[in-house]
């Protein structure tokens, strides 16, 4: 899932980066993603 959109009374868009080498992904908010520092050795966030 690349992007998750919400149409209601209060939408918003949400674009997501992906991993190139696993299923992790992360809001594309600030640019700059850094699956290493977001996510632990267990692969929680």
């Amino acid at each position: 899932m690349l992007q998750m959109r919400h149409e209601g009374a209060h939408n918003f868009t949400r674009n997501m980066h992906v991993a190139p080498d696993s299923n992790r992904s992360l809001p594309d908010d600030d640019g700059d993603v850094d699956f290493a520092k977001s996510f632990d050795a267990n692969g929680n966030l």
